[in-house]
C-alpha cells in the first residue's frame, strides 16, 4: 500500500497530466486544462521525490532511550508527548494534501477523456465534408445544432420571441470578410480557425470554413461551419455568410452553439474593417 501511494499513483498522475498538457496546449489550447495539467505535473513530481525518500528511508527516527539516560522521567514524557503531537500534525497535513492531490488527479483524468473523445468523435463525418452542410447532422438535430442561413425556412434553433439579429450580407469583397472571420475566430473565447489555414490571404468566396469552440471547464469541442458567396449579380461586390454550429458529443448543447453564432455575428458586424459594409436592409439573417 505504501508503494502505491508514494510511487505508483504519482506516476499515473504524471502520465495523465502530461497527456492533458499536450492536448490542452498543442492540439487545441485550453487555459483551464493547461493550468490544471501544469499543477498536476509539478505536484506529481513533488510526490514522487518525497514519496521515494519516505519509502526508502522511512522518514522520522524514534527517540532512542539511550539518548535520554541523563534526562529526568518528566522531561522524557514531555519530549515523547511533543513528538507525538508533531507526528499527528504532520500526518493530518499530509492526509489533507493527499486528498487534494487525488481530487486534482481525478479532475485531470476526466479532462483527458473528455478532450480525447471530443477530438476523435465524428472524425469521419468531418473529414468527408467538403462543402457547407445542407442540414444539421442526425446526432445534433434535436438539441445540438443552430443554423443561420439566408433562406429563413432552413434556419434551426430559433426562439419564439425572437428579434432580427445582425446582418449576414456585407456590401464588400470576400477578402475583407475573410479577414474579419479570422479576427473574430481569434477574439472569441475558445475559438480556433481550423481550415483553411491561410484564410486571411484568400480573396475568393469560400465553400467551407471550419471553426471550433471548446467549453470553459472540460474542453468539450463544438464545430462551426461557414460558407460565403456573392450576394449580387456582380462578383466581389457583396458577400453573404451562412453559419452552422453543432455539437460533437452529448445529448444537448444547452444553447452553446446558438451563443457562439450570436457572438460571432455580433463580432463580424462590429469588425472595424467590415462594420461600414453591413447591409441591414436586405438578406437579413434568421430571427433568433
Amino acid at each position: 500500500m505504501k508503494i502505491f501511494s508514494t510511487i505508483v499513483l504519482p506516476c499515473v498522475g504524471l502520465f495523465f497530466s502530461s497527456i492533458e498538457i499536450v492536448l490542452a496546449s498543442i492540439v487545441h489550447f485550453h487555459m483551464i486544462g493547461f493550468g490544471f495539467a501544469t499543477v498536476g505535473i509539478v505536484t506529481s513530481i513533488m510526490y514522487l521525490r518525497f514519496g521515494r525518500q519516505e519509502y526508502m528511508a522511512e522518514s522520522g527516527r524514534p527517540v532512542d532511550d539511550k539518548e535520554l539516560l541523563n534526562v529526568s522521567m518528566t522531561t522524557k514524557r514531555l519530549m515523547r508527548s511533543q513528538q507525538a503531537v508533531e507526528e499527528r500534525k504532520q500526518k493530518s497535513h499530509a492526509r489533507g494534501a493527499w486528498i487534494g492531490y487525488c481530487i486534482l488527479m481525478t479532475f485531470i483524468v476526466l479532462q483527458v477523456f473528455c478532450r480525447f473523445f471530443s477530438l476523435t468523435m465524428r472524425s469521419s463525418w468531418r473529414k468527408s465534408l467538403e462543402t457547407f452542410p445542407d442540414a444539421c447532422p442526425s446526432w445534433s438535430q434535436l438539441h445540438g445544432c443552430s443554423r443561420i442561413v439566408e433562406n429563413v425556412q432552413f434556419c434551426v434553433g430559433l426562439e419564439s420571441d425572437a428579434t432580427i439579429t445582425n446582418a449576414i450580407n456585407f456590401d464588400t469583397d470576400p477578402r475583407t470578410v475573410n479577414k474579419a472571420i479570422v479576427n473574430c475566430s481569434e477574439d472569441l473565447r475558445g475559438g480556433k480557425l481550423e481550415t483553411p489555414d491561410n484564410l486571411e490571404n484568400l480573396s475568393d468566396y469560400q465553400e467551407l470554413i471550419h471553426l471550433t469552440f471548446n467549453s470553459a471547464i472540460f474542453g468539450f469541442i463544438n464545430d462551426m461551419y461557414i460558407t460565403t458567396y456573392s450576394g449580387s449579380l456582380e462578383p466581389n461586390q457583396s458577400t453573404v455568410i451562412n453559419l452552422q454550429g453543432q455539437m460533437r458529443i452529448g445529448n444537448h448543447d444547452y444553447g452553446q452553439n446558438m451563443d457562439h453564432i450570436k457572438h460571432f455575428m455580433k463580432c463580424l458586424n462590429n469588425e472595424k474593417n467590415l462594420s461600414e459594409y453591413a447591409n441591414t436592409t436586405t438578406h437579413k439573417a434568421c430571427t433568433i
